[in-house]
């Protein structure tokens, strides 16, 4: 398992949203500007982060994103699962991956299923405001 840039610019992207007045919109250039992150890149992420419903974005003059709750009720997680392809540590445990013939007879099975629900957890403990 290997965190993307996606997924470390996102969680970066979160940051600075939290950072900010909740009620005013930031533009991608300031984000991209403060993060030192191409704009061009955090664009596919921030349609991402809008489409899991994370930022609400508004287009034209005086538009930007905003986060679409308050900031302390977002984990890593919240701003990483979105982004990654694959969370999971072997391919029968992804989301979409076909029935595994061996299932019933894998010895390893359990120990893979509970490192998976580990990883979930674990960046669900930080809360982006407590990153801040």
């Amino acid at each position: 398992m290997l965190i993307s840039t996606k997924g470390r610019y996102a969680l970066r992207v979160m940051i600075e949203l939290a950072l900010s007045d909740p009620a005013e919109y930031i533009k991608l250039s300031t984000i991209a500007e403060r993060q030192e992150i191409s704009e061009k890149y955090l664009e596919s992420i921030i349609v991402i982060l809008s489409k899991a419903g994370l930022v609400d974005a508004v287009r034209g003059k005086g538009g930007g994103y905003k986060l679409s709750k308050p900031a302390e009720t977002y984990t890593a997680w919240d701003a990483i699962y979105p982004t990654e392809t694959g969370l999971s540590p072997v391919a029968c445990l992804s989301e979409g991956s076909p029935e595994c013939p061996h299932e019933s007879a894998c010895v390893t099975l359990p120990m893979w299923k509970d490192f998976n629900v580990n990883i979930e957890e674990f960046f669900k403990k930080y809360h982006i405001v407590d990153m801040i």
